[in-house]
Order: C-alpha cells, then structure tokens, then sequence
C-alpha cells in the first residue's frame, strides 16, 4: 500500500511579536519514520531545492517538520525529494517530491481619511495607512506614491503633471507606513483627494515585487460642507436630580459654543394657527412643516431662551440647551446660514426644524433598603415621586400569630423574601391601603414623601412588624411587593 501526505507550508513569520520562522510541516497518513530516528534530527535523505540552511526532523512517526535556520524567503518556490534512506524501509510513497512556496510580501492600504487638526484650524490633511507583510523597501515604495486633487493637471507626457506633496514615517520594523499630505487647502465645492500607490513596491529583504495598484479616494470637504444632522428634544436629570428640558443639536464639525449661541434661535409656536378658524373646542394645531412658518407666525409666538450647556471642549459636534416650555408644545428652531465651524467651514442655507416638547418621564420608587424596623425612634419609609398625580400606597402588616410562619415559610432575605408555590404573603398579614394626592407637583421636580410606618403599628412594636409597602399610580400598573419584616430594595413601579 503506498503512504501518501500532505504539506503545510509555513506562514508569514510574526517578527512584530519576536516569534521564530514558521515550520515547514509534512504529515504522512501513516508511520513513515524509522522508529529510531522519531524526536530526533534527519541528517540525510531529504534534499530541498534552492538548498536552504536548516534541520528536518521527525517529530513523530507521521510527521516531519523543517526548521530554517534564518526567515524564510519571501515568495519563493521549492522542491523537496525524499530518498528511501530517510523512510521506514517497508513502506513506499506515491510521490518521492512535493513543492511548496513561502508566504509572498503583500502591501495594503488600510485607512484613508480627511482630518481636521482639534487644536489648529488651519491643520487640514488626508491621512492615509499602509501595512506590509514583512518590512518594506522604503525607497521602493516612496517613488511609487502619489497623492492627487480633483482638478490637478495631469500634464502630457509626464511633464506639467500637478500633484500634492507628502510627508511619510514608519514604524520600528517598517511593517507600517503613515502618509500625510501637505496642509489641504478648504476647496469652494467638495473634492477627492486620490490616493494611488503603484504596482512593484518591494520588501527590503529582496523577492517577489507586489503586483497590484493600491488606490483609495479621500473625501476633501468644500467651503459650505457642514451640516446639521439632529434637532431634537430630550429630558435629562441634572445634578441636584431634577429633570430639566435639553433641546440637542449635532453639527457635521466642531463648532465654537459661542457661535453655535449666536447663530440658533428658536420660538414656542402658538397654539393655534393664527389662520384657522375659533372653534371653542378646536384641538391644537399639529405643526409639522417649518415651511408653514412665516414672519407674520413669529411675530405671535413667544421667543424661547436657549441657556448653553458647557461642554468638554469649546468647539464639539454636539450642542445642548437647557430651556422650559410647556409640555406639547412645539417649538420652531433656526439655525442661520453663515454658521462657521472651528476648521472654517460653513452652513451654506439657513436650516428649519420643528420639535415638541416631550412629556418628563413619570418616576416612583422607594428609597434605602431593606431593613427590620427599630422598636424606637423614626419608622418612616421615603418614597419619591416625579410628575405623577398621585400615589396609592398599599401595606401589608404581618399578623403576630402568623411571626413563626414568615420565618419558617420564607427564603431569601429581609429585602426579597420568597415564599413557596401554596403559601404566600395573603397567608401571613392583613393589608391596609393610603392614596396620596399630588395634583400640583412641578413638572421634572423630585418629591420625597415620607410614610410613617408608626400609624399600621400598635404601642408595642414586639407584638406586631410592619411589611413592605408599594407605592403605586394609577397611570402605572399596580405592583404588589410580598410582606415581611423588612422594608424592599426597590420600591420602584412599572
């Protein structure tokens, strides 16, 4: 029976993380090595063409393995031939000779974009990344890169030929290359920057030239490129925990906050369309196209006050105000033409938006966790609530004869008590229910009522516990928390 094999050829060598050359690996289907030479070094019978210095050797009895003494050639082809001598003599190949090609130097052009420089607005370039396979010939890859604008001449015959000026670095081993162009000048109209890099870059250790032409465009942005993506409202909670309303505008570029203030306007619309008719039971007008909004319109809706919110940086992408204006409302917002971004690139036409006003988000949860009640001082539960219109509160108070059950019935902890399928908390208390009315709560603002646990308790708190109590609305469904001797976690309905 003839033995056949199969060859691995051996991988681009990671010299970046200071590994060894790659083995070549041939694996045989069955035992092929003389048993007394397996783990150790073939010293003849197997030849390799071009001769290349380095150590085969049988790692088993199936495999042999080829260690080259230096890194291997890039793209080269070879030929190995096995003579008998080196094999277990009652075996037979169907093949005395394979070849194999090491792994070729490959180039990639792997980012290209516009930057704009954070602290110089002067500072605009394209900036583009090359990565090589194994340590590039510099010299060979720099004659062969070119950078060019929409519009540059391509001259005649190579002469007259307009392009744009570079400056390149690299790294350590020279397995990355970094380009940057010459200072961009702010074209009147968006342009390309072409980027080529062209076919017969080399490695620096000699072999096979790439054979492809690496091309990438690069996006230059004209004078009136920025744009405004996003007007739009939004509620956010501010440090002292009260909700304020946030109007939230994303620009294409950085843009001073100064600015940005002084180019934006917005007004809170009327009610009604000054041009509809007075029915007594008329529904607001449900604005929706800015272009309904005339001069004669402005003039009968209030001016809304933007107040900056400071961010990080001077000049960001993303702007917010805090401002106030009743819920439902919509609100018209203009940001003029002329605005300018910290680059130098303006808004070429004058942008409309039109947003409502959202509702504050409702919010009701009991504060601290949960705790046995002290037989003196305070018993009082804190519960918060925000724009809701009232609060109904549900409370359990575990029967004094049913103590022994709560203990023995129950899992879990004081804050999460479990209880099995048929017992349950209606088993161990009686229930009380208080409603709260909050009909003139301000919108966004926190509101902290205390319960006070001291009115479900008789005089001697040893004879009876207080269990949880669930605060709940009636514009959220109802959550009933399981009774025990301690106050919840998480009060919180939803």
């Amino acid at each position: 029976m003839l033995v056949t094999f199969t060859v691995s050829a051996p991988e681009r060598t990671e010299i970046e993380n200071d590994r060894k050359p790659n083995l070549l690996i041939v694996t045989f289907d069955r035992s092929m090595a003389p048993l007394a030479n397996v783990g150790k070094e073939v010293t003849g019978g197997i030849g390799i063409s071009p001769a290349l210095a380095g150590t085969w050797r049988w790692t088993s009895d199936t495999i042999l393995s080829f260690q080259p003494r230096d890194d291997w050639p890039i793209g080269a082809l070879y030929t190995v031939t096995f003579d008998r001598s080196a094999l277990a003599r009652e075996v037979r190949l169907a093949e005395y000779r394979f070849t194999f090609e090491t792994p070729a130097f490959v180039a990639t052009l792997a980012n290209a974009e516009f930057f704009q420089d954070p602290v110089d607005p002067a500072s605009k370039k394209a900036v583009i990344s090359l990565n090589f396979s194994h340590p590039v010939s510099t010299a060979e890859l720099e004659k062969r890169i070119e950078l060019r604008l929409t519009g540059q001449s391509a001259g005649m015959l190579g002469v007259g030929k307009q392009t744009t000026k570079f400056t390149i670095s690299y790294d350590k081993l020279k397995l990355n290359a970094y380009i940057h162009s010459a200072a961009l000048p702010i074209p009147k109209e968006d342009t390309v920057l072409t980027v080529t890099v062209d076919k017969g870059v080399v490695a620096a250790r000699g072999g096979k030239a790439s054979d492809q032409v690496l091309t990438r465009a690069v996006s230059v942005p004209g004078l009136y490129s920025l744009r405004v993506s996003r007007v739009g409202p939004t509620v956010v909670s501010n440090a002292a925990n009260e909700q304020e309303q946030v109007l939230v505008v994303d620009v294409s570029a950085a843009v001073h906050e100064k600015e940005m203030h002084r180019r934006i306007s917005a007004w809170v619309l009327p009610i009604q369309h000054p041009q509809s008719p007075r029915e007594p039971l008329q529904k607001r007008y449900d604005w929706r196209d800015p272009r309904e909004i005339t001069d004669a319109i402005l003039a009968q809706s209030t001016r809304l006050t933007l107040e900056p919110i400071a961010a990080e940086r001077e000049s960001v992408e993303t702007h917010s105000f805090k401002h106030r204006a009743d819920v439902g409302r919509y609100v018209y917002v203009r940001l003029d033409r002329g605005l300018r971004s910290f680059g130098g690139y303006m808004l070429g036409e004058r942008v409309h938006a039109l947003v409502q006003v959202p509702p504050f988000p409702p919010e009701l949860k009991i504060l601290g966790q949960g705790s046995l009640l002290a037989v003196s001082g305070e018993r009082k539960i804190a519960i918060l609530v925000r724009d809701l219109p009232g609060v109904r509160i549900e409370i359990g108070r575990v029967l004094p004869s049913q103590l022994q059950h709560l203990v023995s019935q129950s899992a879990g902890d004081f804050a999460h008590p479990q209880f099995g399928d048929r017992f349950g908390s209606d088993n161990l208390v009686e229930r009380f229910e208080r409603k709260v009315p909050l009909s003139n709560l301000p919108h966004g603002r926190p509101y902290y009522h205390a319960l006070d646990l001291s009115d479900y308790l008789p005089p001697t708190a040893s004879n009876a516990a207080a269990s949880s109590s669930s605060p709940c609305s009636d514009t959220i469904p109802h959550r009933t928390f399981r009774p025990t001797a301690s106050l919840p976690t998480d009060g919180s309905c939803s």
